[in-house]
């Protein structure tokens, strides 16, 4: 049983031992592309090339092969660059950018994966490039970005899926930004960084309600001033890589924003300086693909991977706030074998879930939902599922959640 458990926990500890690593390069060299994961691939769409040329094609990555398919996804039918994507009830969204004819767009384009085809769909309100895309009530939503004319976009508009078209939210967005890190949770949306006249380091937060009103908050400023690089959303975090600061180099800090506590981690820098990269995360791994060291002009192919550890993002009750207390959750023994007891500390009365998922986010036993009191409460798991099964060894994650926290606990299983 004891080597057993030592040998478990080599696994353990390899399975959180992180490095950057070189993937398949891209096909064409690109900058400014947009970047979303669809069914398991990665989609990179449009961007710039060598000597400037804005492209419409698309690549398609499987991680299964490692091979980046250039002809399998037809070409959208207008080239841009600094354009938003997002993945919307199974669609990919397209939105703006500069087109090949030196001018901003209002133009949105979705991707049918069952038909594989593009369609036209209703335009934005407003032109805009460099802008972010995030779901949000449920729909999407987009803010800042800059118009033709080099003006920032104030107005935050969402779609009215229902009816096909863009409607205008109540409130603007708090600090216009070009090329920010993002990320939303809990209906609500992160900004990190970007450029203005210069990059900057500022947070910013906003709380939307169901009528598309925006309460804004300012985060804990970036230790680094620095805008147009990647960001990807892993678990509650937000990941900020590359880009570039405000003494117009290019930069390889990596650091990761926790939407939870507004605070931030340095990870191992990127091998290569770049700016204007994309990045999605797929399989516990994050792929930064493409941008430019210096010359725009001059992009890379290159495509860097690198490992995070086993997290899950399970999302806290859709009530439109962010956790505002703190609960705590630990377990002993751990790792374990038959039963792990399991305490917890609430900070208040109220309605409780303690759950178990395995690392992709499966649920796997609710130990507990409805109200306790205030203080510390025991619950024990012998490692069984809804039906009473014996569960696999493994990693898992014992999960308390109301609407106001959410503490997570990771679990070691040995069999």
């Amino acid at each position: 049983m004891i080597k057993k458990i030592i040998a478990y926990l080599f696994l353990y500890t390899a399975l959180f031992a992180n490095d950057w690593q070189t993937a398949t390069s891209l096909n064409t060299p690109r900058h400014g592309a947009s970047a979303v994961e669809l069914d398991g691939f990665i989609y990179v769409l449009g961007g710039a090339t060598t000597g400037g040329a804005i492209l419409n094609s698309v690549e398609r990555f499987n991680p299964a092969t490692g091979i980046w398919e250039d002809n399998v996804v037809p070409s959208f039918e207008k080239p841009r660059l600094d354009a938003a994507a997002i993945v919307y009830e199974g669609s990919i969204y397209l939105m703006g950018g500069l087109n090949h004819e030196g001018e901003v767009t209002k133009d949105v384009e979705v991707y049918l994966p069952s038909q594989n085809t593009w369609i036209e769909s209703g335009e934005m309100r407003r032109e805009r490039r460099g802008h972010s895309a995030f779901i949000v009530n449920d729909s999407i939503c987009v803010l800042g970005g800059i118009r033709d004319n080099g003006e920032f976009v104030s107005e935050i508009e969402w779609y009215n899926a229902p009816e096909e078209r863009w409607e205008e939210a109540e409130s603007n967005i708090a600090e216009p930004i070009f090329k920010p890190f993002g990320g939303a949770a809990n209906n609500s949306v992160f900004l990190l960084g970007g450029i203005v006249n210069f990059p900057v380091n500022k947070v910013n937060i906003g709380m939307v309600n169901s009528d598309w009103q925006f309460n804004w908050n300012s985060g804990a400023p970036l230790q680094v001033a620095r805008g147009n690089g990647a960001s990807t959303v892993f678990g509650d975090s937000i990941l900020m890589i590359g880009g570039i600061t405000s003494t117009s180099a290019a930069t390889n800090l990596v650091e990761i924003y926790n939407m939870q506590t507004d605070s931030i981690e340095t990870l191992p820098p990127l091998p290569t300086a770049r700016i204007g990269a994309v990045a999605v995360t797929i399989s516990d791994t994050v792929y930064v693909i493409g941008g430019y060291e210096s010359d725009p002009n001059q992009p890379g192919d290159v495509v860097e991977q690198y490992p995070l550890k086993p997290l899950v993002s399970i999302a806290s009750p859709n009530d439109g706030i962010l956790p505002q207390e703190f609960a705590q959750i630990k377990g002993f023994p751990n790792p374990f074998n038959g039963v792990i007891q399991l305490e917890i500390q609430i900070p208040r009365r109220g309605s409780n879930e303690l759950i178990i998922y395995d690392i992709r986010g499966k649920k796997i036993q609710t130990l507990h939902s409805g109200a306790l009191a205030a203080g510390r409460h025991f619950f024990q798991w012998t490692a069984q599922n809804e039906a009473g099964l014996p569960v696999a060894t493994g990693i898992y994650l014992a999960v308390l959640k109301s609407r106001r926290y959410l503490e997570k606990f990771k679990i070691v299983y040995v069999r």
